[in-house]
Formats: C-alpha cells, structure tokens, sequence
C-alpha cells in the first residue's frame, strides 16, 4: 500500500474542508502538462500552494529511515515545489484549473494580493524547528488537521496562516508544535467576538450567536452553522429545480449559475458569519411552525452591500409558486434596503423541511420607494446587520 498517496488523499480532505470543494483544486497543470503542484486553493484573491509528503512504511528491503533526518530531507525538496509553483504561477504558466464543482477557472493571479504556500508532512517525526520564509507554512499531518477541524471555513484558515506569517521567524512554532500558536490565535477570535458583540448594531451577535461560536473553537458542534453548511452541499447536489419561471417583472432562472454563485457565496461565510446567519434560518422555521405553516426571514450586510432573503413555504405550496414569492420578497427587501445584491433562499416547512431549495441571485434593486421600505417592514420587521 502506497502510504503517500494515501495521505495525499487525506489531507486533500482536510484541505477541502477548511477551504470548501469549491476552491480546492488537486494537481493543476502547468502549460507543457507538467503538475505544477499537489494542491492549489484559489479563494478570493488569496492563492495557496500546498505539497504533501509522506514517509514510507517500512519493509524487509526499506527498513525505517530516521524520521526527523528524511523530514527534513522532504522538507527541503517540498520547498523547492512550492517555490517552484509560486514562479509558475506569477509567470502565468498556470493559467486555469478545473474542479467538479466549479468546472473550468481561471486562475487571475496578476489580481492575487497574497501568495501562500503551504508544506504537510507525515511521517514520525516529532518536532524539530523550522526555517522558512515567513509566506511558507510547515505543519505536520496531526497539526494541520487539528487546525483545519477549528478553523474549518475559508475565511478563518486564510486568517490564521496570514496571522502565522506575521510571527517572527524566531518565535514560529516548531514541527509538530502547533498547539500554542493555535491556540492563541483562537482566544483572539473569542476576545473579537465578545468585543464585535458590545458593538452598535451589531444586533445579530446575539449571546446565543457568541457562545455558540466560542464553543465552536473548543471543539464542540455548531449547531446554527451546520444549517448554512447544510445549505451549501444541498446547492452542490444539483438539488431539482423547476427549469425556470416567469416572474411579472423578470425572468428568474431557478436552477443552475445561481445556484453555483449563491453556494460559493455561502461558503466564503466565516464560521461567526455562519452561525449568525444559521440563527436567523433557524427563526425564519420557528415562524412558520408558530404561524400558518410559512415564514420569512431577512439578513442584512451593508459591508457587502448584500442582502438575504430566507422563505419557509407551507408544504402544500407548488414549488414554482414558491420561487416567485421567494422572488418578490427578495425585491422587495433589496429594494428597501438598496444593496447591490440579493440572495433568496426558499425551502419548505413540515414535514419536508429542507428537503428541496430555490435559490435567487438578484443584481442592482430597483429605485429606492417609502412605501416599499414600508411594505418590508411588515414583511421583515427589522433586518439583522451583520
């Protein structure tokens, strides 16, 4: 059995999790067809490089080699590949990637604000300092996967290794030696939490949405992210939408690029984003059990200029019925608030809650309107800021 091609695969795995399928893209190719690296994450403007090795079992004929003395030998050639990927890509010779889920992309680095690279090693060594250039990040398996568990969102990864390339070189942590640089950076996340809380407006960042989250980053479940995560692999599952609709003022595809866009939407969301936004999902259910069998539910950014819908449909409503009032509360509502874009998302109550979605991606709202803004008050009530 093929030890490194195994781990390969596991911490592709990890790698996915943390940066979501969506970004992932396993052995690109440069333009003569060579592999230009094991791993590219293509997430925002932020591009990370990622070489795995791993050591081999021991045979008869390959009896186990000094572990600390072939890591540092791996160490050392995985470093060249990654330079070697970082030039190729700054050259342009790694012009597209393709996966499953995004199809073919371009991979734009001349719009890269950050090069990172990235070196997993398995293998039975302990730890050992590391002598690296402060955008080259070494971690063990184990570490990488403790880390990749905590901080398990796009967003949250890419903080910690910038935060990481900030340590100064003499004070990084050691092979194998994780936990305190870990750590430290989690009781950050937690003192930000509790601060962005005390903050004006900050009416989402409810004790219930804080608590959750600092749970979260000791390890426990996420009850109200997991809703939002549960979203976006329902979005990755080509979930069978009606082909389209005619809405009395647009035409509204219900199916296809807008699924894409609002999944990989979704999954730039931090973990704190997530579990705000799962809270409000999980009320908009709430009102629908309380009510007639529907609800609604809005969520506000104003730094993104983006808002979002959530509608829970009785069960008994057809299904094209449902994406058109998805479609109108969601013009309503981006109408109101005027934000660059809306997403709605519609889903239907008991007993089948969930089991279906429709998703809307709406561009620039329609000319600011009192009685509109009005309309969405009695819609929405107040909207949740994030």
């Amino acid at each position: 059995m093929n030890r490194g091609s195994i781990t390969e695969d596991e911490v592709e795995a990890s790698v996915a999790r943390a940066f979501g399928p969506d970004f992932v893209f396993r052995s690109p190719r440069l333009s003569d067809g060579h592999e230009a690296t094991d791993i590219l994450v293509v997430y925002d403007d932020v591009r990370v490089v990622v070489e795995v090795k791993s050591q081999a079992e021991p045979s008869a004929d390959a009896p186990r080699r000094d572990a600390e003395a072939w890591a540092q030998k791996a160490l050392s050639k995985a470093c060249r590949q990654v330079e070697g990927a970082i030039k190729s890509l700054r050259a342009g010779r790694v012009a597209r990637v393709a996966n499953a889920r995004r199809g073919e992309i371009s991979v734009d680095v001349e719009n890269a604000q950050l090069l990172i690279g990235l070196v997993v090693l398995r293998c039975d060594a302990e730890t050992f300092p590391v002598d690296v250039d402060a955008d080259l990040h070494v971690l063990s398996f184990e570490d990488f996967t403790r880390v990749s568990a905590l901080l398990d969102t796009p967003r949250d990864l890419v903080r910690y290794l910038v935060h990481r390339s900030r340590i100064a070189p003499d004070r990084r942590p050691a092979f194998g030696d994780e936990a305190p640089a870990l750590d430290a950076h989690c009781r950050m996340l937690r003192r930000e939490a509790y601060e962005l809380a005390e903050e004006p407006g900050a009416d989402d960042l409810t004790p219930e949405v804080v608590q959750e989250y600092v749970g979260h980053l000791k390890g426990q479940r996420s009850r109200l992210g997991s809703l939002i995560d549960d979203v976006i692999e329902a979005l990755h599952r080509q979930d069978p939408a009606i082909p389209g609709m005619r809405h009395f003022l647009l035409d509204v595809p219900a199916a296809g690029p807008d699924y894409v866009k609002v999944g990989i939407w979704l999954a730039r969301l931090s973990r704190l984003q997530r579990i705000g936004l799962g809270k409000e999902y999980a009320a908009t259910f709430r009102r629908a059990i309380r009510g007639d069998g529907s609800g609604q539910g809005l969520s506000a950014s104003h730094a993104e200029s983006l808002c979002i819908v959530f509608f829970v449909a009785r069960a008994d409503l057809p299904r094209e019925e449902r994406a058109s009032t998805l479609t109108s509360m969601l013009m309503i509502a981006q109408q109101a608030l005027q934000t660059r874009n809306g997403i709605g998302i519609a889903t239907s109550g008991p007993p089948e809650a969930g089991k279906t979605l429709d998703v809307v991606w709406l561009g620039a709202a329609l000319p600011y309107d009192p009685f509109v803004e009005d309309l969405a008050r009695s819609l929405f009530g107040r909207p949740q800021d994030d």
